[in-house]
């Protein structure tokens, strides 16, 4: 076993001195927000697949990474595209990606809707399904496009049987790697996907050469790969313990917190009472099964109830953490029926939207929690995060930040 560790450590330091020999610089990170899912994911996508000199190869290769084509016969020549919209508008919304094209005797139609922090609509996916269903096409394809491959919500997608998953990290990533091969001979596009490959390697914590050194090895002899599978479990009962140190720190600031608001008629809602099936407390059993991939493990945190607000009703402060939106907070909505016709909830509505939180069918007011700038995803724990989780120091820091973050957002609905 020391062996193994040893060995495998040797792979580690050598891929973590190479990333410290690299340029920090990359265009799309200067120029735009590297997690802005329209303005540069789409954009770029459909702009790979518009190209006007490579976009039968760039398609077909889309073709084949995702699955929708698996014949090794077919050739660019055999593909003939008819569409490639982004943000193409229908009766019921508007589809982030529609590609639709012809190989050789069949149509294709497919829409890809692209998450990477956005909050599902209600039946937003049931919508685009409804849609694609409509159209005149051999097949029809739903892709849920996020930065891990991760499942839509219930509330949006009542069947995921008809939902394809794709990640960023794995057939976007691929598609790119295929495209930089593609293009070799365009030294100005080559170099704009080389980029954006390093992009895409950062936002999803995926060093690609790392991990082909690192799957050589395991696969180097039975030992290897089996000592690796049997450790599973331990790492899975570790990122439990580093997310139960996080809640339980959370929750004693947040207890301590709220004795700065002596008029405010809160309360700690209790872990056995009944909010609903998508509002469990956090628990050790919770987030183990999180890990385990159990169907019932989202949407787990903390919350307390803010009490009745006039002309509005009981309104729930929630903390929550889902495997597909990552850590959040807000106003919890369909806990209690609430008055939204009030003059109150209009103007408290305004006064979030004046501070930059964002609004769905689930919650009155939402935002993200980070950690050095950085969503904080339990689901892989990038190593920055894990620093933070061992250090208490650096625990601490946060928990704080969170706390006063979290104060201000309590003197809005109260003030």
């Amino acid at each position: 076993m020391k062996k193994f560790f040893y060995e495998l450590k040797l792979i580690y330091n050598k891929y973590k001195l190479l990333d410290g020999m690299k340029s920090d610089f990359n265009i799309f990170s200067q120029l735009l927000n590297p997690y802005d899912e329209v303005n540069l994911h789409s954009k770029l996508i459909y702009s790979i697949l518009n190209d006007c000199k490579f976009k039968k190869e760039f398609m077909l290769s889309f073709l084949k990474t995702t699955g929708i084509i698996s014949a090794d016969d077919v050739s660019p020549d055999d593909l003939k595209i008819i569409d490639v919209e982004r943000e193409k508008a229908f009766s019921k919304g508007r589809l982030d990606l529609f590609f639709s094209c012809n190989v050789k005797d069949k149509k294709y139609v497919i829409i890809i809707e692209n998450k990477i922090f956005a909050v599902d609509q209600c039946e937003q996916i049931d919508r685009y399904v409804e849609f694609a269903n409509q159209c005149s096409a051999d097949i029809r394809k739903v892709f849920y496009l996020t930065l891990h491959g991760n499942a839509p919500s219930e509330d949006s997608a009542s069947n995921l049987d008809q939902v394809n998953l794709i990640s960023y990290d794995n057939e976007i990533l691929t598609l790119i790697e295929n495209c930089i091969k593609i293009s070799a001979r365009e030294p100005a596009l080559r170099e704009v996907l080389i980029q954006y490959a390093d992009l895409l390697e950062k936002i999803t914590g995926k060093d690609v050469d790392y991990t082909m050194d690192v799957k050589k090895f395991l696969l180097e002899s039975p030992e290897n790969f089996n000592m690796a599978n049997s450790i599973q479990p331990a790492i899975i009962d570790a990122k439990t313990n580093l997310q139960m140190r996080f809640w339980t720190k959370l929750e004693e600031s947040l207890d301590e917190m709220f004795r700065n608001f002596p008029d405010l008629n809160y309360r700690k809602t209790s872990r056995d009472e009944d909010l609903g099936t998508v509002n469990p407390w956090y628990s050790e059993s919770i987030i183990k099964n999180f890990y385990y991939r159990a169907k019932k493990s989202s949407y787990y945190g903390i919350i307390y109830s803010l009490g009745q607000v006039k002309d509005i009703g009981e309104l729930f402060l929630k903390f929550e953490y889902d495997r597909n939106w990552y850590l959040y907070y807000g106003l919890r909505l369909q806990i209690k029926n609430i008055n939204t016709e009030s003059k109150s909830y209009e103007l408290l509505k305004n006064k979030l939207i004046n501070s930059d939180f964002k609004f769905s069918d689930w919650w009155l007011g939402w935002k993200s929690i980070k950690a050095d700038e950085k969503d904080i995803n339990f689901t892989d724990m990038d190593p920055d995060l894990v620093r933070i989780l061992m250090k208490a120091n650096k625990l601490n820091d946060l928990i704080q930040k969170i706390t006063k973050e979290v104060e201000e957002f309590i003197h809005i609905i109260v003030d």
